[in-house]
């Protein structure tokens, strides 16, 4: 993202009297040619231990080879340099190799021998962009500073056994200097001088004006993959695991990044909706449902492929969460000092001439708008209006219009000084009733002291791809998207091999006839939802091998025990504490409680709470917790580690100087409960089991 804003920067920056290159250096053979010495020493000077350090090179020195010539083995062949590609721990090796150039190119920039891009006024200074051997470097168009670029390579390629291919490298200059100027700095450099970067980390840099041309490669790469597997003899299953696997990875890493033309993405998914329904090398097959039926869950009526519009939308937001979560990420300063330098970023505009990356981000802002809020610390980061706070109201933003003093002032001036609670006095002379009432509806949590963006469809309340997704596309159902009616998880949960339940789902569709004037749908689903897992399985075995494509087989299944949520005791010597909620909507407030009870049952010791404001389930359950371990610390206890033990419970274990010990078992859910309050005891460690 930065590498494309500061190559969209280079390319609109078309005045001044200082122009600006970006260089992309290829590094020949990066892996292959690493000094073993230098890896050393750099290990050193980055501080890592003398054992660590004998371990690393024990693993990238004792690396030897034998080769077959004319059938007969030669070797071993000792190595005097290099990391082994394919390793997983080698591109970590390398960046840190990398820290060398960075350190040289930090001391030019801090001596003023060079100066990096900044793209916009209070935006950071960028010089240089590394990640394994893929190199990015900026400075500006002079004669002075390119040779000293040139001397910092040269330096670096002899320390680290580094050689720069010049011929293979680039150089991208801003549009201020002339042509002439150009091909002159380019002939100094002894690279190519071209009007785009190409790829950087497997992405383009730069995107021109006609985007399909731009990301067509990403359709050949789809079509070369469905082409080689045309002439396969692949059942249902497999297209579908074929499908979900592979061609839906392909566009997961571009789609991260940049929100693919609508048109691009419909060529995609016919190529794929093409492959799905095709009955051989040339045949496209009748299409019997819509790939927006298919694209459903499968409990909706659909096989769960991915709908692309709706998963970029929710990967793009992801960059958007990041952006507002980590402020002081470098990123997140470039872009607020380019788009959004006064406001915030729900407030941000499009503004004037702006790049690619920030079109998408911008639209896909909207999956956040629908399920984010503030967590209220202090305040001071929170505007009253336009942004999520409120409880009561859907979207949790103020509607308008209020009074003119409203939209000026952040939440901290509707609290007390020096306290967390509501001014009254000043939410009757801004507010009516009804937005008072919401906004006492609002919890204020004396641990939470900094303002935070909270996801409220996950637990920990950060952002994921899966629930903005799965948010995403409820919001275009209810604005007329597709559906498909039915009780499906019957169909989906009978006991037969996939491609058997494939038959019984294509049954519903009308692709194959059962006889009469019989509905296939209403039979189908009938036998799926009235009898039997096991008997509806063997009715999927009898129709496929009726349909004449396999031989009538018999399988054993294995039946699912059935557990019981009742109380069970703990072991003997130990004791256990439930934790429970209750919520008052007539009055506002939200009741907790929790109950210690030993190894026979009885009741040991218990305690109750309540709060004003709704909380959520997981936030009562905290706080009960929380002064259930209160409770345990004032008897000289402490919190050891917490396990899963059940299939829907977890426990902490709390064990006394005495050797007495006690579980605090909650539902499963509050596991996130617990990660929180690590922040509020720190004696609290949670080890996650797999």
């Amino acid at each position: 993202m930065i590498a494309t804003e500061i190559i969209h920067h280079l390319k609109r920056k078309t005045v001044g009297r200082k122009a600006s290159l970006a260089l992309k250096i290829d590094i020949s053979k990066a892996y292959n040619r690493v000094d073993w010495g230098f890896l050393k020493g750099m290990l050193m000077r980055l501080g890592f231990a003398d054992k660590w350090i004998h371990w690393m090179m024990m693993c990238v020195t004792s690396v030897n080879y034998s080769v077959l010539v004319n059938s007969d083995s030669v070797g071993p062949i000792e190595l005097g340099r290099g990391l082994r590609q394919g390793d997983p721990l080698y591109p970590y090796l390398f960046i840190l190799i990398s820290e060398g150039l960075t350190t040289l190119i930090k001391s030019s920039v801090a001596r003023g021998d060079i100066h990096g891009i900044q793209i916009c006024r209070g935006a950071p200074s960028v010089s240089h962009l590394l990640f394994a051997d893929d190199c990015f470097l900026f400075c500006r168009a002079n004669i002075s500073e390119v040779h000293h670029i040139m001397k910092l390579l040269d330096l670096y390629a002899k320390a680290a056994g580094q050689e720069i291919n010049m011929s293979k490298s680039e150089v991208f200059f801003s549009r201020n200097l002339s042509t002439p100027a150009q091909e002159d700095l380019a002939k100094v450099v002894g690279v190519r001088h071209v009007l785009g970067t190409g790829n950087y980390l497997g992405l383009p840099s730069l995107i021109g004006r006609s985007k399909k041309e731009t990301f067509s490669f990403i359709k050949d790469r789809i079509w070369k993959r469905v082409n080689s597997w045309r002439g396969r003899s692949l059942s249902k299953a497999g297209k579908e695991t074929m499908i979900k696997s592979v061609l839906q990875a392909i566009l997961t890493y571009i789609m991260s990044v940049f929100l693919l033309p609508d048109g691009v993405i419909d060529e995609i998914e016919k190529m794929i909706n093409s492959f799905w329904w095709g009955g051989g090398a040339n045949s496209k097959g009748i299409r019997w449902m819509s790939w927006d039926k298919l694209t459903c869950l499968k409990a909706e009526g659909g096989l769960g492929f991915r709908g692309f519009k709706a998963f970029n939308m929710a990967m793009v937001a992801k960059q958007g969460w990041f952006i507002m979560s980590n402020p002081q990420a470098l990123v997140s300063r470039i872009f607020k000092a380019r788009y959004f330098p006064r406001t915030s970023f729900f407030d941000a505009t499009l503004g004037y001439n702006p790049s690619f990356v920030w079109r998408g981000v911008c639209k896909a802002r909207e999956v956040l708008t629908l399920v984010c809020r503030w967590s209220i610390g202090d305040g001071s980061n929170i505007k009253v209006m336009n942004e999520p706070w409120l409880r009561g109201t859907r979207e949790g933003c103020l509607s308008g219009p209020q009074v003119q003093g409203a939209y000026n002032i952040t939440v901290k001036d509707l609290l007390l000084p020096n306290t967390k609670q509501w001014n009254m006095r000043t939410l009757r002379d801004l507010f009516d009733v009804t937005v008072t009432k919401d906004i006492l509806q609002v919890p204020l949590v004396e641990d939470v002291m900094v303002d935070r963006l909270v996801w409220k469809e996950e637990h920990h309340g950060s952002y994921s791809v899966r629930s903005g997704y799965r948010i995403w596309r409820k919001a275009r159902k209810r604005n007329g998207g597709v559906a498909v009616d039915g009780n499906w998880n019957s169909l989906w949960q009978i006991s037969a091999p996939s491609r058997m339940i494939g038959m019984f789902y294509s049954g519903v569709w009308k692709q194959f006839p059962l006889g009469g004037q019989q509905d296939a749908k209403s039979v189908i689903m009938d036998i799926c939802r009235k009898e039997d897992r096991n008997i509806a399985g063997r009715v999927a075995v009898m129709i496929e091998g009726l349909c004449g494509r396999i031989e009538m087989i018999g399988f054993g299944i294995k039946r699912r025990k059935k557990l019981l949520n009742s109380w069970s005791p703990p072991p003997s010597g130990l004791f256990k504490c439930n934790v429970d909620e209750g919520f008052n909507r007539q009055l506002g407030t939200t009741n907790r409680g929790w109950c210690l009870r030993d190894d026979h049952g009885d009741f040991v010791v218990a305690g109750t709470a309540w709060d004003g404001g709704t909380l959520s389930i997981l936030e009562a359950e905290a706080l009960a917790l929380k002064e259930a371990i209160q409770e345990g610390r004032l008897v000289r206890v402490q919190v050891l580690l917490a396990s899963k033990v059940s299939n829907s419970a977890f426990i902490a274990c709390i064990q006394a100087e005495e050797a007495k010990a006690c579980f605090i078992v909650v539902g499963s859910d509050s596991v996130w409960a617990m990660k929180a309050l690590g922040l509020v005891f720190p004696v609290f460690a949670l080890v996650s089991m797999g």
